[in-house]
């Protein structure tokens, strides 16, 4: 098995978008790359979400973060927009030089990347020890 080729020199923190190249486009889809982001619900259960490239271009809202201090990054906190309309709000950045951003993603949005990045797990790049102890 290979490793993931990150395209990035960003090193795997909770929050953080990577972009990463697609090992093997043929198989599920024909993207050649992803942007992977590690994650905790709030249950406390970590998981990564792999989004296409237009899809972590189009789909991060920013929002006021005034009103969101407290936020952790890489935690999804469920936000409700009606009936039907659901999504999460997630503290995240581009690259481990830029600044946090507070994003609204929608809950079909975080739904796909779920399911890509578990059909698509020799993409993901793993976070180290360290680092996992202090997300």
């Amino acid at each position: 098995m290979s490793k993931p080729q990150r395209l990035d020199d960003d090193k795997v923190a909770m929050g953080t978008l990577l972009r990463v190249s697609n090992l093997h486009p043929e198989e599920h889809t024909k993207l050649t790359t992803f942007e992977v982001m590690h994650v905790q619900n709030c249950d406390g259960k970590e998981f990564a979400l792999a989004f296409s490239p237009y899809e972590a271009d189009k789909y991060f809202i920013p929002v006021m973060s005034e009103l969101f201090s407290n936020i952790k990054p890489g935690h999804l906190y469920p936000f409700n927009l009606g009936k039907k309309r659901y999504g999460f709000i997630v503290k995240c950045r581009t690259s481990d030089k830029a600044d946090w951003e507070l994003c609204f993603v929608s809950g079909y949005i975080v739904r796909r990347a779920k399911q890509r990045a578990s059909r698509n797990p020799e993409d993901i790049p793993k976070k180290s020890m360290f680092t996992n102890l202090f997300d």
